[in-house]
């Protein structure tokens, strides 16, 4: 006998079955584990972030299912470009977190160890071709941190800077522990 639920059925295997056209979301993110080590990924794709010079913010959150959890430990975070990003006068992408809770995105945050553009800042559209094959590695000054307290985690967000992008598609890897730092960044 099947259970009824608000937005779906939960069947007799306990398999949830959404029903509906807004029922199912489809998730651009997902999270492995190797050993203690964490590794949170997102696809970025430049013509889905919000528009430059937004009058209300014009951070992206990237997808609401993965989070980075609170005290987390961040080792390192690369881009790996698979499109060429690409927009009129030289636009620039910025990757980080924003608090899960709240929704406040970067400084306005009193978390330490959080910010919009925290892997990474004002990534130039030139490094962001797909000519170089090897990943950018982020340096920002979320980079061998341990994330605030908000009990909801962060989430994983971009951000269009001088102009919007018009192509581009690239996955942004977030490495991170439980604040113990892996042996490679001690």
């Amino acid at each position: 006998m099947a259970q009824r639920t608000f937005k779906g059925v939960v069947n007799a295997d306990g398999l949830w079955k959404a029903y509906g056209l807004g029922e199912a979301q489809i998730s651009k993110a997902g999270e492995l584990q190797m050993g203690h080590l964490h590794v949170a990924r997102v696809i970025v794709e430049g013509t889905k972030l919000r528009l430059f010079g937004d009058s209300t913010d014009a951070t992206t959150i990237l997808d609401y299912h993965v989070r980075i959890p609170k005290s987390a430990f961040i080792e390192k975070s690369e881009f790996q470009v698979y499109v060429d990003f690409t927009g009129a006068s030289s636009p620039t992408l910025s990757l980080g977190m924003c608090d899960a809770d709240t929704m406040d995105i970067g400084s306005a945050l009193t978390h330490t160890g959080v910010a919009a553009d925290g892997f990474d800042a004002t990534i130039a559209d030139t490094a962001l071709q797909l000519a170089d094959a090897s990943p950018i590695v982020g340096d920002g000054a979320d980079i061998g941190e341990v994330t605030g307290t908000s009990p909801g985690g962060y989430l994983l967000c971009a951000e269009a800077g001088t102009a919007d992008f018009t192509a581009g598609l690239g996955v942004l890897s977030v490495f991170w522990t439980f604040g113990i730092p892996s042996a490679e960044n001690t």
